[in-house]
């Protein structure tokens, strides 16, 4: 019980960006969603010595709260490498560079065009593109099925065209689940408040 009621949008506590992604890997890998195939933790001296088909992310800050893709950076501290998905591009780089038609295409950030270098040899053929257009809707069930395990999961960074990958056979893979958090959630139980520990976080395209 407090006397006094609480900053909602303070109340929350963030994940380890390590633990959030290997436990939402293993989550999504149950519920038969696809996830990055090759993933582990290095040091920075390590990330240096990787090849270019990996994704290395860490924090600028040497605090390992925020991780992030910077490639203009020289990595320090404990690291995250992700293989590249082989034969995979973003939703957004789909969007933006084959269907061009697509509603997606203009939802991006300055990170959606610098990973574009990533996907530069993925050429589907027509038959695996309309393949590919059936999964990239919002509305279907593979599409539907990752935003509600995000959501379930507490990930603050919810499924968007740039952190969802397709395959030329129309799966989609999901990526980059560092940011979870606890937030503090307010129940009532014959009129008294009580508080507790739940996760949350909201949807956007």
């Amino acid at each position: 019980m407090c006397g006094r009621t609480p900053n909602r949008y303070r109340a929350y506590d963030r994940l380890n960006p390590f633990v959030a992604e290997f436990f939402g890997q293993g989550v999504l890998r149950r519920l038969g969603i696809g996830t990055a195939s090759e993933q582990f933790i290095c040091t920075a001296e390590q990330a240096l010595t990787l090849s270019d088909d990996f994704v290395v992310k860490f924090d600028p800050d040497g605090w390992m709260r925020n991780l992030s893709w910077n490639p203009g950076a020289i990595p320090t501290g404990w690291c995250l490498a992700s293989r590249l998905v082989p034969d995979a591009a973003s939703l957004f780089f789909v969007a933006r560079k084959i269907s061009k038609t697509h509603p997606g295409r203009g939802r991006h950030d300055d990170g959606d065009e610098r990973a574009g270098k990533f996907y530069a040899k993925f050429n589907p053929t027509a038959g695996e593109i309309e393949h590919i257009k059936l999964a990239m809707a919002t509305d279907g069930v593979q599409y539907l099925s990752i935003a509600a395990a995000r959501v379930f999961l507490g990930s603050t960074c919810t499924p968007h065209f740039g952190n969802i990958l397709v395959t030329k056979s129309g799966k989609l893979i999901s990526i980059d689940h560092t940011n979870g958090r606890r937030i503090k959630g307010i129940h009532r139980v014959n009129g008294e408040r009580l508080y507790n520990y739940r996760t949350k976080c909201a949807i956007r395209e």
